[in-house]
């Protein structure tokens, strides 16, 4: 996921950055510049955001299937903790 953001909002970035480069007939050395400039700074924050996202949802994930899996082994135990008192 992580890379996913990084490349998504750095290429948004710097089509971004073009289009105002064409808009305001700015040189194209400049523009270029800059827009290397702003898509490595955005793909880093994108790629931030999207580390931050998956952690996250990998936690939740994580912490819901722990919380059922402890469910399921209480009523385990206490199902079979029933079936012998029934047989004794």
């Amino acid at each position: 996921m992580a890379r996913t953001y990084a490349g998504i909002l750095g290429a948004l970035a710097c089509f971004l950055l073009i289009i105002r480069g064409l808009f305001l007939d700015l040189p194209a050395n400049h523009v270029l510049t800059s827009g290397l400039i702003v898509f490595l700074i955005f793909s880093f924050t994108g790629f931030c955001i999207g580390y931050i996202a998956d952690k996250s949802m990998q936690e939740t994930q994580e912490s819901c299937f722990k919380e059922k899996m402890s469910g399921l082994q209480v009523a385990i135990a206490s199902k079979s903790f029933s079936t012998r008192d029934k047989s004794v």
